[in-house]
């Protein structure tokens, strides 16, 4: 775990970033039953639980970056996330549409 802390800070931002877009759609978490602080907080947590991991693979890519290709970075993690999730959820549509197919014939 090499890097300052703002750089520490951003690298955690951008796991955060990449999870949060993946709760966003994925299915189970993404529920109005599920309480928003709960779903935060565990957002947070698995966020915090995966930076030591990734911090050094993260800050390699945005260590000698400008601003802007830092905003390109968050938007691209939150479209990466987002993008996960939307599979997640579309695999269990998909599941779900051929097991109740399965069940009417």
């Amino acid at each position: 775990m090499r890097g300052t802390y703002p750089q520490m800070a951003f690298a955690a931002f951008l796991v955060f970033c990449r999870l949060g877009g993946c709760m966003l759609f994925a299915p189970g978490l993404s529920s109005v039953r599920i309480p928003m602080r709960i779903r935060l907080l565990a957002i947070w947590a698995t966020s915090l639980a995966m930076t030591p991991i990734l911090a050094e693979q993260l800050i390699a890519k945005f260590a000698s970056s400008s601003d802007p290709v830092r905003i390109d970075l968050v938007i691209g993690e939150t479209a990466t996330g987002a993008s996960i999730g939307l599979i997640a959820r579309l695999y269990l549509l998909t599941l779900q549409f051929a097991g109740t197919t399965a069940s009417t014939v």
